[in-house]
């Protein structure tokens, strides 16, 4: 027969379980104050890309060349230079923020809801931008995100369809 435990072996085993539960307890909040940290800072990593990608095309669009706003060119041949460098640096920027898109760099529903609607604007704001964009993507060796170029044709063709956008 076991022998009676004294009082002081009995507090110890209960002072053992309490702390045991104690730390199981406070590790269960640290893990949470740990997830809630790391996606506090994924969302702020993810604005930070949609923010830098703003200033980018703000800075772009300070020096847009007027042809693109001008009279409609017939062929993609009749594109000057200038016209053309700023194009390769617009759809390389595009093709950029897409990437980030796709790998969950950006905010949630910024592609869809701002993003490509907001090119499409341009397309038809700049009519010759769609004349560029083809001889951006003949003629620049560039390796794209997935899916990039089929993007670009159903926003270009009016094709896009957003998605529930209500925010």
């Amino acid at each position: 027969m076991n022998a009676p435990k004294s009082f002081g072996e009995i507090a110890a085993s209960w002072i053992q379980a309490i702390c045991a539960i104690v730390t199981a307890v406070t590790a269960v909040f640290a893990y949470d104050f740990a997830k809630t940290q790391l996606e506090q800072a994924e969302a702020h990593k993810q604005w930070q890309n949609y923010n830098d990608l703003n200033s980018r095309y703000a800075a772009l669009f300070a020096e847009i060349p007027t042809q693109l706003k001008g009279t409609r060119i017939a062929s993609a041949n009749d594109i000057d230079p200038k016209t053309q460098n700023w194009a390769r640096r617009y759809f390389d920027l595009t093709s950029e923020e897409y990437w980030l898109h796709t790998k969950r760099l950006l905010p949630t529903g910024m592609w869809p809801c701002r993003i490509a609607p907001g090119i499409a604007l341009n397309f038809k704001e700049f009519h010759n931008l769609a004349l560029a964009y083809e001889h951006w993507k003949t003629t620049i060796v560039q390796i794209h995100p997935s899916r990039f170029n089929d993007e670009m044709t159903k926003i270009i063709s009016q094709k896009y369809i957003t998605a529930n956008c209500n925010q």
